[in-house]
């Protein structure tokens, strides 16, 4: 009978986990994430052990991280990397999406626990202040360990990687995603984990079918809530004053695999360029590694050509690319060309993605396993990035914008201190490069929560320009504006925002 209890409640976290990461995969499901809250609780108040809670806490959270990530599976076939895993890439794939959903998971541990020792008072209604807070310290917990699994030559431990936080899930509901303003995602989160302890609190305390009436009626209230604020939501429109070019660019993971793809990648940034000067605008912002001026050279060398090329124009041009420094260090570099003030600055990359961009300690082991240490040695090469020398925006001056590099975006903190480090900015420029995820919808719906959540939270518009994804202005009020295409060649569109 008790082992026939402890499958039971095994079965309750499966469920849990199954709800909390569904939503990340299908947006307008997110509030069975709040169900999913409620069941993972029940789950703790069944299990008789330490050990069950465990077990149970790490199986839920799981399921939910690999829903989340499972934007992974994207990057299958490994074109962009320009070297061959042959068989071993759907291996190799799968590996990193169980060890990071594993790790990410053992947040559920450290909440699972806690909220089951503290249950044991019995207080109820304690749980109302305190479990969301728990459900927090379990979230940061996941990012830690995602960044000791990944950690990397140069790279540090951080609590920077927030994919599977539940408060994500709730910014898909067009009210509640104005209350990121009070603290972001973190913010969301406590929400999230709140309404689901009073799902359970509720499913708990009345008698059976009245509590499945009030669970019931909860859910069709937020999601009737959420249908509302989309009609009567409107932003208020302002002067226009920034004319923003937004260049867009098509190189795939194909695209890599032919022999001339940096003249054929130069010679189309190139003409993208010219087709955004024609139009006057006051900024130009090109995906990220566009590598549209020299990159290993100083800003003002970089500006001196740029200054050429452009006839002196006033404009604001960001570009970025692979730099090796003098040490053989590689970063990830944008270069600034201030038009207005004539000068050049060069800013680096911090966070850097693990299998993208740098080589984890874990995966020379991993192929020495396989036995393919060339192949190790290859990717090496490639997968060489580490976080650069010059990370210091203050030093920009106001007329520029703060520089969000591709995947910063998902520190939920890193918005707020590019603001805190410049005194403010007029708005946010985010390069960005997907060639790595054929058009993966799952990613790119995920993305645009973190950066319209950020945006309201800081009150600061965001401008993206992409390499295989669509370049877009986030409002300070959330809501994502596509520009119309002004000007476009085979490799490349441009689009005119207005700030």
């Amino acid at each position: 009978m008790e082992l026939e209890q402890k499958y039971s409640t095994l079965i309750t976290y499966v469920i849990s986990g199954l709800l909390l990461g569904i939503g990340f995969i299908f947006p307008w499901l997110w509030f069975c994430s709040l169900i999913g809250v409620g069941s993972f609780v029940l789950a703790i108040s069944q299990s008789n052990s330490i050990k069950v809670v465990a077990l149970g806490g790490v199986i839920a959270w799981t399921i939910k991280s690999a829903l989340a990530v499972s934007w992974f599976w994207s990057t299958y076939p490994i074109q962009w990397l320009g070297v061959s895993l042959g068989l071993l890439e759907l291996p190799a794939i799968g590996f990193f999406w169980i060890s990071v959903s594993f790790f990410l998971g053992l947040g559920g541990v450290i909440t699972a626990i806690i909220w089951w020792l503290i249950s044991k008072s019995k207080i109820y209604l304690l749980g109302l202040l305190v479990f969301p807070f728990i459900w927090l310290v379990g979230e940061l917990s996941s990012s830690l360990l995602f960044s000791i699994f990944t950690i990397g030559e140069g790279i540090s431990i951080n609590y920077i990687f927030s994919f599977g936080y539940l408060g994500y899930q709730l910014g898909n509901h067009d009210l509640l995603i104005y209350l990121s303003k009070f603290g972001g995602v973190y913010f969301l989160s406590l929400l999230s984990a709140l309404i689901g302890y009073l799902l359970y609190l509720i499913y708990q305390t009345f008698p059976k079918p009245k509590s499945y009436i009030i669970v019931s009626s909860l859910i069709l209230v937020l999601l009737v809530t959420s249908y509302i604020t989309i009609l009567i939501k409107d932003e208020i429109k302002q002067e226009s004053q920034l004319k923003v070019a937004i260049v867009d660019t098509f190189f795939g993971g194909d695209f890599f695999t032919k022999d001339n793809y940096e003249s054929l990648k130069n010679q189309a940034v190139i003409e993208a360029v010219y087709s955004a000067l024609s139009l006057n605008p006051d900024y130009i912002i090109l995906p990220e590694d566009s590598r549209y001026t020299p990159q290993n050279q100083s800003a003002e060398l970089a500006y001196r050509f740029f200054r050429f090329e452009s006839s002196d124009s006033e404009v604001v041009l960001i570009d970025s690319g692979k730099t090796v420094l003098e040490n053989n260090q590689v970063v990830l570099r944008a270069n600034i060309y201030d038009g207005l003030s004539k000068k050049g600055w060069s800013i680096d990359k911090q966070y850097l993605v693990p299998q993208g961009e740098f080589l984890p300690y874990y995966s020379k082991y991993v192929l020495g396993i396989f036995g393919n240490k060339n192949t190790f040695n290859d990717i090496k090469e490639k997968l060489n990035y580490q976080p650069g020398p010059l990370f210091d925006q203050s030093q920009l001056p106001q007329s520029v914008p703060a520089i969000l590099f591709c995947s910063e975006n998902i520190n939920p903190y890193s918005v707020k201190k590019l603001l805190a480090s410049r005194g403010g900015a007029p708005f946010i420029a985010h390069p960005v490069s997907h060639a790595w995820f054929h058009k993966s919808e799952v990613l790119q719906q995920q993305l645009d929560l973190m950066i319209r959540i950020q945006a309201i939270w800081n009150g600061v518009p965001i401008v993206s320009a992409g390499n295989m994804a669509r370049g877009a202005l986030y409002t300070k009020g959330g809501d994502i504006q596509y520009p119309k295409t002004s000007l476009e060649g085979v490799f490349w569109k441009v689009g005119i925002i207005d700030l």
